[in-house]
């Protein structure tokens, strides 16, 4: 990691823009743009690294961020009272060139330490019932105050919601201001639990995502949320015009049970009032305000059922392989675009729902996109290829068809398999990663600076789709963390056929 990189990853921590560095430091902002951008770099003992360290030993205020320092510098302590040392510290990190490489939107997605790939394992908290209600108090009002109070209400409203007799609707708007939410840790991960409890029980949900997220928000929409969308459940929106940020304003909305709201001056939330209320008429009160924010606001997500809007959803997912980016797809299995023709054809005659005509004219539609794309630009795919004993067990199952899962006979594997070899070997441009064990059970496409692709293999057959710019990014960088190896693109393909060719030759034998 050189010194253009630690600038760029201490600016995105610390939400610095260009001209607010060079006020700082008392240079020319476009000096500062030549800095990270790689064009100019200060002398050893240059007295900028002084300033610029200085300047950030101020700016390290949030329990995320000093944990992303520290897993970056590679310190697991560092006194955070003490600014001096840490501006030191900061100095002699910034002067110094590491040997392994990475990029500082790569050490922000290691500092959210403890929360998985989506679709990965249990979140292990539990939110603790507060149990303040009693039968003679269902319609009070309850103040919090700071963020302290802000996290007790909304553990409060969760648990309502959870303890409710009926499935209910929850509508959620928060400000551009999301600290008192991921300052601890573990208040976050029991936030996400109750999320999820929340969806599964029934209940749905409607949120307008801020249109300025910071890499930060992006990346908590991609771990809370991202796996729920296709529940169907969940449902996002943006208002796609620019807001002041005067006023911080969250509000939660549990139809006919609660509601929360807490306003405050910009990021001032520690002076912020925290309300929660379950008299119906505030309620419903609350509930008007966030539905006439909704009018204004415009779809961030769009969500198709095979079921009920096939066309749509073929549509959709068309579009998406016709459009022209660089692509990463992360599979729950071997993928469909390298699956051979005559393997889809087996499928489809094992079927009583699927016609192997329309399913081939599928088929080569997409092919052909991803053919044009391979010309020009990179096609990445992260999975997980199945055990010999799953794989002779014919328990390997391909990636939904239709809306039907099929399983392989080790002999339909091991042709999926020398396809795939062969398109490594044809296709500069194709790339594969391999994970060591499958870690989810659906597939998440997503197109650089275009959408993200969520399908759900399990019955329903769904995708959802999102095109908000700042989620794409946030799940364009997840996906790249996925896959750093720390070897070139040659190397790492020659490991991977190696791998593929390796177990071929063992079906091979067993056949």
């Amino acid at each position: 990691m050189v010194f253009k990189d630690k600038l760029s990853f201490l600016m995105g921590l610390t939400e610095t823009k260009n001209r607010q560095l060079a006020k700082a430091i008392t240079v020319d902002p476009s000096l500062v743009s030549r800095f990270r951008s790689g064009n100019r770099t200060p002398p050893d003992n240059a007295e900028y690294i002084k300033s610029i360290a200085d300047y950030f030993s101020t700016r390290l205020t949030t329990e995320l961020q000093k944990d992303a320092i520290k897993l970056a510098i590679g310190k697991s302590y560092i006194d955070f009272s003490d600014k001096e040392n840490i501006s030191q510290i900061i100095e002699f990190w910034l002067s110094s060139n590491d040997s392994i490489p990475q990029s500082y939107g790569n050490m922000l997605l290691q500092s959210f330490e403890g929360i998985k790939f989506p679709f990965s394992e249990e979140f292990a908290e539990e939110i603790c019932p507060l149990n303040i209600l009693s039968n003679d108090n269902k319609q009070m009002v309850y103040t919090y105050y700071g963020n302290k109070g802000k996290q007790q209400a909304t553990s409060l409203l969760f648990e309502l919601v959870l303890s409710a007799e009926k499935v209910s609707e929850i509508k959620i708007t928060n400000g551009n201001s999301m600290e008192w939410l991921w300052e601890d840790r573990r208040f976050s991960r029991q936030v996400s639990n109750s999320i999820k409890k929340v969806v599964m029980q029934g209940h749905t949900i409607t949120r307008i995502i801020p249109r300025d997220q910071n890499i930060t928000m992006s990346l908590d929409t991609v771990n809370r949320w991202l796996p729920l969308y296709s529940t169907g459940r969940v449902c996002s929106y943006y208002y796609p015009y620019h807001r002041d940020k005067i006023f911080n304003r969250t509000l939660y909305v549990a139809h006919g049970i609660a509601a929360l709201v807490s306003t405050s001056v910009g990021n001032k939330t520690e002076s912020g009032l925290t309300i929660l209320t379950t008299n119906p008429e505030m309620v419903q009160c609350l509930e008007s305000e966030i539905d006439d924010y909704l009018e204004l606001c415009l779809p961030a997500t769009s969500f198709y059922d095979y079921d009920k809007s096939y066309e749509e959803l073929y549509q959709c997912v068309s579009s998406f392989y016709a459009y022209q980016a660089d692509c990463i797809n992360i599979v729950g299995g071997l993928s469909y675009i390298t699956t051979p023709k005559e393997v889809l054809q087996d499928f489809a005659q094992s079927s009583d729902n699927i016609s192997a005509f329309d399913l081939i004219h599928h088929f080569e539609s997409e092919y052909a996109d991803i053919e044009r794309l391979l010309q020009r630009y990179r096609y990445t795919e992260i999975f997980a290829i199945d055990s010999f004993e799953d794989i002779i067990s014919g328990k390997a199952s391909s990636c939904a068809i239709n809306g039907k899962v099929f399983f392989y006979t080790p002999n339909a594997y091991i042709k999926h398999l020398k396809n795939i070899v062969a398109m490594l070997e044809k296709y500069e441009n194709y790339h594969i990663f391999l994970f060591n064990e499958r870690k989810i059970e659906s597939c998440i496409y997503v197109k650089k600076g275009y959408s993200i692709l969520a399908i759900l293999y399990k019955s329903p057959y769904s995708v959802c789709e999102t095109k908000n710019l700042n989620m794409v990014d946030a799940v364009w960088e997840y996906a790249k963390n996925e896959m750093e190896q720390g070897c070139s693109d040659e190397a790492n393909k020659m490991q991977v056929m190696m791998k593929i060719n390796k177990l071929i030759l063992r079906l091979e034998d067993y056949a």
